[in-house]
């Protein structure tokens, strides 16, 4: 998936569309955050870590699901 100025919570849809680790946005105000890059759509992992990691957020992996921050959770 290539993207260019896209949301956080737009790139978690089509995420959550084609991975059965379904990735969840905790922070409702990182959901509207904007993002450039290319990563394959099996890497939903590897997508919510980075964003992690640029956002200065933590990223929990959990059997069924990735969650990107702390707080409430915005289900996608």
């Amino acid at each position: 998936m290539i993207f260019v100025n896209r949301t956080l919570i737009d790139l978690v849809t089509d995420f959550n569309r084609y991975s059965a680790h379904k990735i969840v946005i905790a922070d409702p105000a990182l959901g509207c955050r904007t993002f450039v890059g290319q990563y394959p759509l099996h890497a939903a992992q590897l997508f919510a870590q980075d964003v992690g990691a640029y956002l200065g957020q933590p990223v929990t992996v959990t059997a069924d699901r990735i969650v990107i921050g702390a707080g409430g959770q915005i289900e996608v």
